[in-house]
């Protein structure tokens, strides 16, 4: 007698969507962040006009917010049922209009000072918003957000046969391992660079 057991899988909408959010708030966002954070008076060469960190900056936050927007969008569609009736769905949603807001607020930015010029007080405040609670607050919300999707899947997964479950769980574990270790290497490379 032969027993055939049928492997349990993703959807393959689902996996598009952890595939692109992962890439989106797992490491172009907070890779350009970083560099805007850490590189802003190292990589001072210019390019088109703009200090290389700023481009760079730039081009991380542009493919990361259309990586966002499309991992959204993906699961927003193909969701049967409520929208809104988890944790994950909720905070998820929040953070996408807060980095739909920090993208926007990009573009939006007041006129930098010169060196012999004193800030504006809304150049001060787009500064703290911009860096401090849309910044690095949405990628902390973010990255618990990934830890909540991992659980998701975790459940999704319970029961299956031949350990899928286990698999699926240590291999997002190994990728968000991966993007927390780029992120702090790339953070001791600005400190000591």
């Amino acid at each position: 007698v032969i027993v055939i057991v049928e492997q349990l899988q993703l959807p393959t909408w689902l996996v598009w969507h952890i595939a692109l959010m992962m890439s989106s708030w797992g490491f172009m966002l907070p890779v350009g962040a970083l560099i805007a954070i850490s590189l802003r008076g190292h990589l001072t060469s210019t390019m088109g006009g703009k200090p290389l960190w700023f481009t760079l900056h730039n081009l991380c936050q542009v493919l990361g917010t259309g990586t966002m927007i499309a991992g959204f969008v993906i699961a927003f569609q193909n969701i049967a049922g409520a929208h809104f009736n988890t944790t994950h769905k909720l905070f998820g949603t929040v953070i996408v209009a807060i980095g739909i807001g920090q993208f926007l607020l990009g573009f939006l930015r007041p006129h930098k000072p010169n060196p012999d010029e004193t800030k504006t007080t809304i150049r001060m405040v787009w500064e703290y918003i911009h860096k401090w609670f849309f910044g690095r607050v949405v990628i902390i919300l973010a990255w618990t957000n990934i830890f909540l999707g991992v659980n998701v899947v975790k459940a999704f997964f319970a029961g299956a046969p031949n350990g899928s479950a286990r698999n699926i769980y240590l291999g997002m574990n190994v990728v968000l391992g991966l993007q927390a270790a780029l992120c702090f290497i790339l953070t001791l490379t600005a400190i000591y660079y």
